[in-house]
């Protein structure tokens, strides 16, 4: 005779098999998920593995030592130094009225029209700076400058570049402190007596600015950037 099951066998073996689907199919889910993510998420712009990188202020600051070399020039907003774009917001007419700018700047529009001096140029007022280099690419061109502290006042005391142009600033400060700030770029260049300090910045928009000694200086030196369009 056949042996008679045991009452409940089946009903495990029952059980049994079905967990054992249910495990199966919840591996093929999580595969498929997995593998989703995996294929979508490259092309999902803002998906998953993708975020914000977060930005930094570069200001490259120089004691005396030379720059070093780079491929990428940087501005204060911590992006490559880039073509003006014009967005159509300013306008080049309106007289001596100020122009939009940041919370404590000093942009007017143009009152002095300067042209913007070659590296060679000889026929300058004796305030305006000339340019000991210009390195031009594309629409920008880097410009460097030299303005010493002496005497309380800032010699030469006027900057002339173009919208978009890179700013490369020394400071040398002969008999005193000095600082330069410039309150529209967040840049401070300071240089302590016979120290020479550089700076790089980029301004993007024309007008005329203002740019003086802060806190350090017993006078009250100070100077104008111009930026033509």
């Amino acid at each position: 005779m056949g042996s008679i099951p045991t009452p409940g066998t089946d009903i495990m073996e029952d059980t049994a098999r079905l967990i054992i689907i249910f495990l199966f199919i919840g591996l093929i889910v999580v595969a498929v998920v997995f593998f989703g993510i995996l294929v979508l998420a490259p092309f999902g712009g803002k998906g998953l593995f993708s975020g914000t990188h977060p930005t930094s202020t570069v200001v490259y600051i120089n004691n005396g030592v030379p720059a070093p070399t780079s491929s990428a020039v940087y501005s204060t907003s911590g992006l490559p130094f880039t073509s003006p774009q014009s967005t159509g917001v300013y306008s080049s007419s309106g007289g001596s009225g100020p122009l939009p700018t940041v919370e404590g700047g000093t942009r007017q529009a143009i009152t002095s029209q300067i042209p913007t001096p070659s590296a060679d140029a000889t026929n300058v007022p004796s305030n305006v700076a000339v340019p000991t280099s210009v390195q031009q690419t594309g629409a920008i061109a880097e410009r460097s400058f030299i303005i010493t502290g002496t005497g309380g006042k800032f010699s030469p005391n006027t900057i002339v570049v173009n919208q978009g142009d890179v700013v490369n600033l020394t400071l040398v400060a002969a008999d005193a402190a000095y600082n330069i700030f410039f309150p529209d770029f967040g840049v401070t260049i300071t240089a302590k007596k016979g120290q020479t300090v550089s700076a790089q910045f980029q301004p993007a928009n024309y007008g005329q600015y203002k740019f003086y000694c802060k806190d350090v200086c017993s006078g009250s030196p100070e100077g104008t950037l111009v930026v033509n369009q």
